[in-house]
């Protein structure tokens, strides 16, 4: 897709996302076990990389867990690379840079300006399981930035290996919205907003809008400076008032992406 061109995917209504029936089981795992898993990279590498790091290359992956004593993680990169990820109860033990905290001194990443991904979002408690996601992203430069889905995000997380009873979800979708060029005289009126579509496993659409929106592909870097300009404190206060959002069903389906 050309680096100027609007996504199509912002053009079309998601397909449908059925339940599975009857719903899985969450999965347990034993006490200890191993595996051998493929791990994406993260992201392209910095061109100023000073360190080799797996975060940016194919690697294949032996994992060893043992419950309350270890998880062990052994890294062969496409490069011919190796390296070693060890957590205990007690530290972490890596032997990179890149495991430590901070990036190590490598330079903030910067996202492609139009992409889609389909990640696994990580569970925030034990009872949960991973979600899987769909993300479609697309960001236009101020000089060509001339309609909403110029700059749009959509998120959409499927809870279908968790709990099926019938008010809690069954898919989440975030559309975001980033906000328009300072310089653009008539901007769209939602831009710099997103909106909250829930849909529980009855069927039943719950919307709710707030001020945020997306940001830049360029953003980690900005931030970076911004924090640096004003202080931790500062830049904690700056985006505390995002997370608020109104009672759900306070705006219809109805605004949705032609």
């Amino acid at each position: 897709m050309a680096e100027n061109s609007v996504a199509p995917a912002f053009r079309l209504n998601p397909p449908p996302v059925s339940p599975l029936s009857p719903s899985p089981q969450q999965p347990i795992l034993p006490s200890s076990w191993q595996a051998t898993a493929i791990l994406h990279p993260f992201s392209p590498p910095p061109t100023d990389a000073q360190d080799p790091s797996p975060f940016y290359e194919l690697c294949i992956a032996n994992v060893s867990y043992a419950q309350d004593n270890f998880l062990s993680v052994q890294l062969l990169g496409a490069s011919g690379r190796m390296w070693w990820y060890i957590v205990t109860p007690f530290q972490t033990m890596p032997d990179i840079p890149a495991f430590s905290f901070g990036n190590g001194g490598l330079q903030l990443f910067v996202w492609n300006s139009n992409f889609g991904m389909s990640p696994m979002m990580t569970p925030v408690n034990a009872s949960s399981n991973p979600l899987p996601t769909q993300v479609l992203y697309h960001w236009t430069a101020d000089p060509l930035y001339a309609e909403l889905p110029d700059r749009a995000q959509r998120t959409t997380m499927s809870y279908a290996f968790n709990s099926s009873a019938p008010t809690d979800p069954q898919t989440d979708t975030a559309l975001m919205f980033g906000s328009a060029p300072a310089t653009m005289p008539n901007p769209p009126a939602l831009a710099g907003h997103w909106f909250d579509y829930t849909v529980d496993n009855a069927g039943t659409m719950t919307c709710a809008m707030d001020p945020g929106g997306i940001v830049g592909p360029g953003r980690a870097s900005a931030r970076r400076a911004d924090h640096d300009r004003r202080g931790a404190g500062g830049a904690a206060a700056g985006g505390a008032g995002l997370r608020a959002r109104p009672a759900a069903g306070r705006y219809s389906s109805r605004l949705r992406l032609r």
